[in-house]
């Protein structure tokens, strides 16, 4: 199952795994491991982002830990709830 917002895309494999991809102008080769928590048709899906960031103009290396939560109603073909990135921005997913 995929679903898109305007930045991310999630894969919930079969597995039971979900990863997220962020895309901000370029795609990211890992997706962020997130582990997921199903109570009927509710998930909770929750972990960390961490981005490895270069500070201009020390070109000092930083690294952002930044907690990804998810959490909505899924069913057999549906999805929605919504995505907190950092505690500040969220998105609603729909599909």
């Amino acid at each position: 199952m995929w679903l898109a917002t305007s930045l991310q895309f999630l894969a919930l494999k079969a597995s039971s795994d979900v990863l997220l991809f962020v895309y901000e102008g370029a795609a990211n080769n890992d997706g962020i491991p997130l582990r997921p928590q199903l109570n009927g048709d509710k998930i909770s899906v929750s972990g960390t982002w961490v981005e490895h960031l270069i500070e201009y103009p020390s070109k000092k290396a930083i690294v952002a830990r930044l907690p990804v939560m998810i959490e909505g109603l899924m069913g057999p073909k549906y999805l929605e709830g919504h995505i907190t990135i950092g505690g500040l921005q969220r998105w609603r997913l729909s599909a």
